[in-house]
């Protein structure tokens, strides 16, 4: 033993054992060759002799007998008048047997210990452990020391607290029985105030347990003290596993808040199958050990909040068919639903209860068939029938209205060039700060901060998603490809191309949806990566820790969110609230538009930023209202005063209007005229041409201004281009009627329109979308390659080969395309 051992106070456990004939309570030294031992741990030299207490030997021995039959009644007596509460997280069963006193008011010393062996209890564990197991290898070296030693006393009292930890949670498991507590309250107290301490199984309520562990004697001497007492309640609950759950899940669920949501989730079984299946999907990413935890607490505040507005108590009883009704009661009171405006305070939250509850009964069904529990199997499936029929109109049609209400008129607000200039600036400065710092010094401070302000370049400089770079994994900088360039790819590359190619290095992450993206990085990011890797073991970041960005002394990483935040207010930026790593990406890709990029390099940047061109164009693009009010008023402005037939074939940007111009009256219904034409059939639309024909000839003869027969600014008569167009069309109709005759002006006009009415006949481009490029490039690629039209028995055997994706084209689809292609690069030639 080394040194000094500090006192155990009373204050945190109880010694009603340790009165003057129980001496013998002292603890061996641990040896190394019992390795079949549970129960021995090794004694640390932060633990000291308690103080014993003088009490009677006399008294003792004459009282005995009396006391522990009144403790007995007591216990008893104690059981019966405890009031019954229906909330099953309250554990009504389960009590803390508390100190019972004489009628004098003198404390009665009739503690009763748990044996680890028999399981049965006694008011001398000790002497019962001695006399009746002393044949047990923990129990011999205990007593091979001598008395009134040390090792003796801490290693007994292992065992003591072994005996009833082992009890306590029998009693839990079971929910009946009294809890035996290290040191026993005044009062009646709730079971749930009482935790474990990991390393001595010893119950302690929650308030002092923080201050044992500090000077628990069997702590072990390499464990790093950390500070709060959560930490400490989150540690002790690791040493409760109950039956069926795993011990990766446990230790995932040791890590929440320890508070009655934890508590609702531990007591609810299927909630544990719930994270039990999660965690068999996700548990082997870190990343998402924080999603499981939530998606269980989510489910633990449901449980809490159905006991409070209905009479169900569990999640068993929320899947039943027949509670459907009070489920969505519950659902909408933990969302917070505001019956008047029809909308929920956390719109995604219903929404995630939702998809668990139905995950939920199909684990029970699938769980009841293999025990070929019928019954219960037809009642999940009943149940997940009602969900789908009502769920949408009771509670998700809701949900999804408020969160697309919540996006009206939002602002889009992007960052000014000036403020991520700033940042930039700000950025570079710190980190050869903080890198000179590190270098000098190896510090958890100094380590946090160069790993801070480089999370936050990395970010900024890729305009990656931030939680992306944050959960990069050192082994994926370690791995990075660092081979120089391939001669035959740089003849393909410009000078300035090439000595980029040199000047970053790249690296591959997991991105979203588990695509791989790439990350850039300067020399100076990746001298600063080096030092962190250098450093970290120095700088007491956990051996186990994967990630490059690691909190010093914790399983956990840095979040980009906050640093980036921090830093955006710290640069002095103009509107530090638009440097976020989402607004950023949308900044490069709404800027990207001035660079008038082709679509190949659109593809590659949308590619770079991790997303689908579809997502590209639909979402980082310039703002909606910017488009509407910038570019799609010239249509409806067109369309409003008449003249859209003067833009015919010009882009949106090669269209001028003036917003001052005249409006023609008769034509301000041309827009409801589109509507109503994209709404009915071919065959109606033929007899909707022919009406506004007659509609359109009408407002002609009676001085209607129209570009249509108005190429002039005269009133003559129309150029005779269009009257000798119109002239052999209009008499070969005449003549299969039989009828002669000249061919009037009205004539000509009428014939003119109809023309013109049936040019303006929408036309729908089908756009190839990139699967099918692939599809059709897989096959045809030689023929464009040798500038070759494939025939029609070519393209057929392209349909056959690539069904699934070429299902929308034909033939002559595919061959145009292919020609298109080959025009195309005719062209760059």
């Amino acid at each position: 033993m080394k040194g000094n051992i500090p006192p155990i106070t009373d204050e945190l456990f109880d010694t009603d054992d340790s009165c003057p004939d129980s001496e013998e309570e002292y603890v061996p030294e641990s040896c190394d060759e019992s390795s079949d031992s549970s129960c021995e741990i090794p004694i640390h030299e932060n633990c000291t002799d308690k103080k014993k207490k003088s009490c009677s030997k006399g008294q003792k021995s004459i009282t005995h007998d009396r006391n522990k039959e009144e403790s007995m009644a007591h216990d008893i007596n104690k059981q019966k008048s405890t009031p019954q509460n229906t909330d099953s997280e309250d554990n009504v069963q389960v009590v803390v047997s508390t100190v019972h006193k004489k009628g004098n008011g003198l404390r009665l010393y009739d503690k009763r210990q748990h044996c680890l062996f028999c399981r049965e209890s006694f008011t001398k564990i000790s002497k019962h452990l001695e006399r009746k197991h002393h044949n047990e290898v923990e129990v011999a070296r205990a007593v091979s020391h001598p008395k009134n030693s040390k090792e003796r006393r801490l290693q007994l009292e292992y065992l003591r607290k072994k005996g009833n930890y082992i009890h306590n949670m029998d009693v839990l498991q079971t929910g009946k029985g009294s809890l035996i507590a290290c040191k026993r309250p005044n009062e009646e107290a709730k079971s749930k105030e009482f935790v474990h301490c990991s390393y001595c199984l010893g119950l302690f309520t929650k308030k002092v347990l923080w201050r044992h562990v500090k000077v628990c004697g069997f702590k072990p001497t390499d464990v790093k003290p950390r500070p709060g007492k959560n930490r400490v309640l989150s540690l002790s609950a690791l040493t409760s596993a109950p039956v069926g759950v795993t011990s990766d899940l446990w230790k995932i669920m040791s890590h929440m808040n320890q508070d009655k949501v934890s508590l609702a989730v531990k007591s609810d079984e299927l909630i544990m199958e719930l994270g039990q299946h999660t965690y068999n999907r996700l548990g082997s990413d870190r990343a998402q050990h924080e999603h499981i935890r939530q998606k269980m607490r989510e489910m633990g505040r449901l449980v809490l909040s159905a006991r409070e507005v209905t009479s169900l108590r569990s999640i068993s009883d929320m899947i039943k068919p027949t509670n459907f009704m009070e489920t969505v009661s519950a659902v909408k009171h933990v969302a917070g639903y505001n019956k008047e405006s029809d909308s929920f305070k956390i719109a995604t939250l219903p929404l995630k209860i939702g998809q668990s509850l139905a995950k939920i009964s199909e684990l029970v069904e699938s769980k009841a068939l293999v025990n070929g529990d019928e019954q219960t199997a037809k009642a999940a499936r009943r149940f997940r029938q009602v969900y789908y029929a009502k769920w949408n109109e009771m509670v998700s049609g809701s949900a999804y209205r408020t969160l697309e209400q919540g996006k009206w008129n939002a602002p889009l607000l992007l960052p000014l060039t000036d403020d991520v200039k700033k940042l930039h600036s700000y950025l570079d400065e710190k980190e050869n700060e903080y890198r000179d710092g590190l270098s000098l010094e190896s510090s958890t401070t100094n380590w946090s901060k160069l790993a801070q302000v480089t999370l936050a370049k990395v970010i900024l400089f890729n305009r990656r998603r931030e939680g992306e770079v944050s959960k990069m994994l050192l082994s994926s900088f370690q791995q990075r490809d660092r081979s120089k360039p391939n001669d035959d790819l740089n003849a393909a590359l410009s000078e300035l191309e090439q000595k980029l190619c040199k000047h970053f290095q790249r690296l591959e992450i997991r991105g979203k949806r588990g695509r791989k993206v790439p990350v850039l990085l300067t020399p100076d990011m990746v001298q600063s990566l080096e030092l962190l890797v250098e450093k970290r073991d120095e700088c007491g970041v956990e051996k186990d820790n994967p990630y490059i960005f690691s909190r010093p002394r914790a399983m956990t990483y840095f979040r980009g969110s906050e640093y980036i935040n921090h830093f955006a207010h710290a640069c002095g930026a103009q509107h530090p609230e638009n440097l976020t790593s989402t607004k950023l990406r949308k900044h490069i890709a709404t800027l990207s538009k001035v660079l008038n990029l082709s679509n190949t390099e659109l593809d590659q940047l949308a590619d770079f930023l991790g997303h689908d061109i579809r997502i590209h164009r639909q979402f980082y693009r310039l703002p909606e209202g910017t488009l509407q009010l910038a570019k799609i008023s010239k249509v409806l402005m067109a369309l409003e005063t008449g003249r859209l037939f003067e833009f015919k074939g010009k882009s949106l940007e090669d269209i001028n209007i003036d917003p001052d111009g005249k409006i023609q009256k008769w034509f301000c219904n041309w827009p409801v005229l589109i509507v109503r034409m994209n709404m009915i059939s071919d065959f109606q639309r033929q007899g909707f041409y022919s009406m506004f024909c007659v509609y359109y000839l009408k407002q002609v003869e009676d001085g209607g201004h129209s570009e249509l027969d108005d190429e002039s600014e005269g009133d003559g008569p129309p150029p005779k281009k269009q009257a000798r167009a119109a002239s052999p069309l209009y008499t070969s109709n005449k003549s299969k009627k039989g009828s002669k005759g000249k061919v009037t002006e009205t004539d000509l006009k009428t014939n003119r329109v109809t023309r013109a009415c049936k040019a303006r006949r929408p036309f729908k481009r089908n756009t190839w979308q990139p699967e099918e490029i692939h599809a059709v490039e897989k096959h045809m690629m030689n023929f464009i390659r040798t500038f070759r039209v494939p025939g029609k028995h070519d393209c057929d055997s392209c349909l056959k080969s690539e069904p699934l994706h070429l299902k929308e084209r034909d033939w002559k689809a595919i061959k145009f395309y292919v020609k298109n292609r080959i025009d195309a690069l005719k062209k760059k030639e």
